[in-house]
């Protein structure tokens, strides 16, 4: 399947485009993945973290604050002690976690790690571990606080039971009682400290693995980056390629469009089917027309140079026979009455020598005269009178007429007519004299006697007229100017015969062409339309 030029650029562009887009599209992906990592830590886990160990290092300084026995440290402890809610920020720390569960996207494994933390804090603040192991059956302080507070059942409500028992003992300043309870309030901080601290270091762990992960995936992403950028690169290097070889002919086509502006018409040699390979086709159809119209502009030009050539050759052949026929005239008369002077005068025969001269001077004043009527005919070749005539015919009878001549020469003449060859319409007359000046041409050429072929047939609504010799033959250099004016091989004549058989041939609008080689004999054919 051929594809149109717009169609391979659309592709073209479309790989390009897809290749980036691709790359693009996963670049946004990977870019996504890593801001949710980022906003899990800075929104989540980052948050969760720096509570948990806040929590920590208050409950490690209540920790501390709950040591001390001294009553002036039971008075410090009694103006802040009640402020000090550790189980409501471990609550808080449960809602931050079922927050990141919740708002972010995560995966299996770091859910149950998440899940696994929730699961400790909340089993620390709802467990009921705290009360079997601080009610006893020793009757102390902390027995009888819980005793009095059946309801106080999970951890949470134990450790609030226990600071408001501890808080208002500091206020009714009964301090044996309150070291009771702050030793006991002191192992439960220990307790929670270590707990919380379990779970801020789980955190810890978590936002590592959240680095480790993030910094994996971003060299992953890199390589899948860097490789599909790579891909890409080599897709549009392929495509420019392509494009590159598909505009390609162009090239050849503005070096055949420079060329024909020269004058040079050649053909560009484009097969890609698509709108290049119609144009290139357009522009061969367009420089084959413009090379033909360039030949038939030279020839019209040569034509028209032959012709005014021929006129001003004519124009002066017929000024030159005009000056010398009327002096001719005269002195071939003036001849003729000196010799029937000398006739009458001579008496015993001793006048011979001057008839004899006179006879001379007589005939080349014969010879002039011949010549001034062959530059008249030339110069002025009237208009040819059509008349339907049978070509064969003419033929025969210019063989009977000439046949003495080929008998002198030891000619052999061969016909071959055509006995269904319609009758033209020609000037009988100019024919006859075109015809005979090539048969006296074929003569000549053959001085030691040959074979003359004469042949007629009908050819494309033409009649064709073929005479061959087995003459001496012609050269390539002298042919082409044998129909030139005034040219002529040899040493008499005046180089007008071919040109005036030309010049009937023109006006019968027919065409005459010569082949001949030398040794071979030469060949002239005329073809004279039908119509």
């Amino acid at each position: 399947m051929r594809w149109s030029l717009s169609t391979k650029v659309f592709l073209s562009l479309a790989a390009v485009i897809f290749a980036f887009g691709t790359v693009g599209l996963y670049s946004i992906y990977r870019m996504d993945q890593l801001r949710s990592n980022v906003e899990l830590v800075r929104k989540g886990i980052l948050p969760l973290t720096s509570h948990l160990g806040l929590l920590h290092r208050e409950l490690k300084d209540y920790e501390q604050e709950l040591s001390g026995t001294t009553r002036s440290d039971l008075v410090r402890l009694r103006s802040y002690f009640h402020n000090f809610s550790p189980f409501v920020r471990i609550e808080s720390a449960e809602k931050k976690i079922a927050s990141i569960s919740n708002d972010f996207s995560l995966d299996n494994t770091q859910r149950g790690l998440l899940k696994s933390q929730y699961n400790k804090l909340q089993q620390l603040r709802q467990g009921g571990d705290l009360r079997g192991g601080l009610v006893t059956g020793i009757k102390n302080a902390v027995s009888v606080v819980l005793f009095e507070a059946p309801e106080a059942r999970d951890n949470q409500a134990v450790y609030a039971a226990l600071a408001r028992a501890f808080v208002a003992f500091l206020h009714e300043e009964r301090f044996e009682k309150a070291r009771q309870i702050q030793n006991e309030l002191a192992y439960i901080i220990r307790r929670i400290r270590k707990e919380v601290y379990r779970s801020w270091r789980a955190s810890g762990h978590f936002m590592q693995g959240l680095n480790q992960v993030a910094a994996t995936a971003e060299s992953q992403a890199m390589l899948v980056t860097s490789i599909a950028t790579g891909i890409a690169l080599l897709i549009a290097l392929a495509v420019m390629v392509w494009v590159n070889m598909t505009l390609r002919p162009l090239k050849r086509l503005r070096e055949g469009v420079k060329q024909a502006a020269r004058g040079e018409f050649i053909a560009v040699d484009v097969d890609t089917g698509d709108e290049i390979g119609q144009l290139a086709e357009e522009f061969n159809r367009m420089s084959q027309s413009l090379k033909e119209r360039d030949i038939q502009l030279k020839n019209q030009r040569a034509e028209l140079l032959r012709a005014e050539r021929l006129a001003t050759i004519g124009k002066m052949s017929s000024q030159i026979t005009h000056e010398i026929r009327n002096p001719l005239s005269s002195i071939g008369l003036n001849t003729e009455l000196l010799e029937e002077e000398i006739g009458l005068l001579s008496q015993n025969g001793q006048m011979d020598e001057a008839r004899s001269l006179l006879a001379a001077i007589r005939g080349e004043i014969d010879r002039l005269t011949g010549v001034t009527e062959q530059y008249l005919r030339f110069a002025r070749m009237p208009k040819p009178e059509l008349n339907d005539e049978s070509m064969n015919h003419i033929l025969n009878e210019l063989v009977e007429f000439m046949s003495s001549q080929f008998q002198i020469a030891d000619i052999a003449v061969e016909t071959t007519f055509d006995g269904d060859l319609p009758d033209i319409n020609v000037d009988e007359r100019q024919i006859r004299q075109a015809l005979m000046n090539l048969l006296v041409n074929s003569i000549q050429s053959m001085e030691s006697g040959g074979v003359l072929k004469l042949a007629t047939c009908q050819v494309n609504g033409s009649i064709q007229i073929s005479i061959s010799d087995t003459g001496h033959g012609i050269d390539e250099e002298t042919r082409s100017k044998i129909f030139e004016p005034f040219f002529s091989t040899k040493n008499v004549g005046t180089g007008l015969g071919l040109t005036l058989v030309q010049q009937i041939v023109d006006e019968h609008k027919g065409s005459i062409s010569c082949e001949s080689q030398l040794g071979e004999g030469t060949r002239f054919l005329i073809d004279l339309p039908l119509s």
